[in-house]
């Protein structure tokens, strides 16, 4: 995830990435789905935490793993955990 078309344009054509979410123009939870068939992926890497939480654990796949690394979004969120229980 990016937070430009140009940073998402770099992640593509210059380091490879198969696909990059600019968060500030997509709903990156669909945009995760669309991109994974609807699986989600294996691994977050947090570094905003706050109310970044809940959505990116509707993007983890089955046994997927989130890592928050810092919370420059606040260190408190609020979690519906029955997406997560009830899949």
């Amino acid at each position: 995830m990016a937070g430009s078309d140009e940073k998402c344009a770099w992640l593509t054509d210059e380091l490879g990435f198969d696909a990059a979410i600019n968060y500030r123009t997509e709903d990156f939870v669909e945009a995760v789905k669309e991109l994974t068939s609807g699986k989600g992926v294996d691994v977050i890497l947090d570094m905003v935490a706050g109310d970044y939480v809940d959505r990116d654990l509707k993007c983890l796949a089955e046994d997927g793993r989130l890592s928050i690394l810092a919370l420059l979004g606040g260190g408190k969120a609020e979690v519906d955990f029955s997406g997560i229980l009830f899949r």
